[in-house]
């Protein structure tokens, strides 16, 4: 288990908890230069903010992704019953620092969730989770759950070496944006529904996008949906550092 997941969990006084958390976030020095540095390429000059406040908003940001992470490590859940049909429905959000506790609501809705690792801090029921990365055994599962149209949900706002791909412009640069799951979707006549930052799968707040035959524009707009939530409060998003391997052709 992670060094700060097993210390934030020793803690019961929720002041030292979210110490802890903070002091867990500072520690990434480097990795707030990176962070800094991909977003200045995307916010230019007059609408970047300096980088001490941009490290602040960060450090928040990771501690209370720390802290939503170590309070869903203690809960268990069972596979529940959607209200609604969620019958060939695949969701996609991005990394916002709460993200674990969506993460982990969605098993009360019998979705399927892909996942490139299981984090330790997850305790979903292993036969709703598809480790993408895994080889033929995930893919295979994830060919029944498209046959059962069962509802699946993803992360877009990362893309892997080796990931099925398309290039699609994301925060002024042309990205690599994973397109495997978006084609399999396509392909099985599921609907497509972004869901933005902190609303639940509950709540039925999905911003539909519109498909077509063509995936590179499917996945444009699915770009968009991101990029306009993201963009209501930019310095939250936890994968500024790594934005740069995504870019096809850095400018």
């Amino acid at each position: 288990m992670s060094n700060w997941l097993t210390e934030i969990r020793s803690q019961h006084d929720s002041a030292k908890k979210s110490e802890l958390a903070r002091g867990f976030a500072s520690q990434e020095k480097f990795l707030m230069r990176k962070a800094y540095w991909c977003y200045c390429n995307c916010f230019p000059p007059p609408d970047q903010i300096h980088f001490e406040r941009f490290q602040e908003d960060q450090i928040n940001a990771i501690s209370e992704f720390y802290l939503s992470a170590e309070k869903t490590s203690l809960r268990t859940n069972d596979i529940g019953s959607p209200d609604r049909p969620m019958a060939k429905q695949l969701f996609f959000s991005w990394h916002y620092p709460r993200f674990p506790e969506f993460l982990f609501s969605l098993s009360e809705y019998g979705c399927v969730v892909l996942l490139a690792d299981m984090p330790p801090w997850l305790n979903f029921p292993k036969e709703h989770c598809i480790l993408f990365r895994n080889g033929a055994r995930e893919t295979r599962m994830l060919i029944k759950a498209l046959n059962a149209g069962a509802p699946i949900f993803f992360m877009l706002d990362y893309c892997y070496d080796g990931t099925r791909s398309v290039e699609s412009d994301f925060l002024g640069q042309r990205c690599k944006t994973p397109s495997g799951i978006v084609e399999l979707a396509l392909r099985y006549s599921y609907c497509i529904n972004f869901i933005p930052a902190n609303v639940s799968i509950s709540d039925a707040n999905f911003e539909s996008v519109a498909l077509e035959s063509n995936v590179g524009n499917v996945i444009n707009a699915m770009n968009k949906c991101i990029e306009q939530d993201l963009l209501k409060n930019p310095t939250s998003w936890l994968l500024w550092p790594s934005l740069d391997r995504r870019w096809v052709n850095y400018r």
